[in-house]
């Protein structure tokens, strides 16, 4: 079943919604009143669930990886926008989220975090390099940059370590 635009669109916004996706963001995406207040309510199960971090700390924490996994589904999605020059739409949100969590479902990665490094790369706190280990793109912070190594590799080292 192929769906215009625009159905596309809200359907994807009532997913966001399901899974608390924050009422400013749904408002930037220009999702209908109706669907924003159906499950922005409090009684909704999921209501405020996924409040967007103003805390940058997960883009270099242990938690970095989050960042790299996603920046890489980005890319195996949207191979054309790998540099995000083109807007993400609210569909696009919601099939990254998705394909996400199909992939890491024990990853606690919110469609809010998801956006947040969409924006992070518009502001360019985030800048995007090929590992030297593996030679798959990842995002990186720009305080970061010279390090050459994406952080799964380095988990994976650290990991290695710890066996021997």
């Amino acid at each position: 079943m192929s769906y215009d635009i625009r159905t596309q669109a809200r359907l994807a916004a009532q997913q966001l919604a399901q899974v608390g996706l924050s009422r400013d963001l749904l408002e930037y995406f220009g999702v209908d009143r109706e669907v924003i207040e159906l499950y922005s309510r409090k009684e909704h199960p999921r209501w405020g669930q996924q409040r967007q971090s103003k805390s940058m700390a997960w883009l270099r924490g242990p938690e970095a990886v989050y960042v790299v996994r996603a920046y890489r589904i980005f890319v195996m999605l949207f191979s054309r926008n790998a540099n995000f020059e083109k807007p993400v739409t609210i569909v696009d949100l919601w099939d990254w989220y998705e394909v996400y969590s199909l992939i890491y479902p024990e990853d606690v990665v919110t469609a809010g975090r998801l956006w947040g490094i969409f924006q992070k790369v518009l502001d360019k706190t985030l800048v995007a390099q090929s590992c030297k280990e593996c030679g798959h793109p990842y995002l990186v912070h720009v305080e970061d940059y010279a390090l050459q190594t994406c952080s799964i590799c380095l988990l994976a080292k650290k990991q290695r370590r710890k066996k021997r």
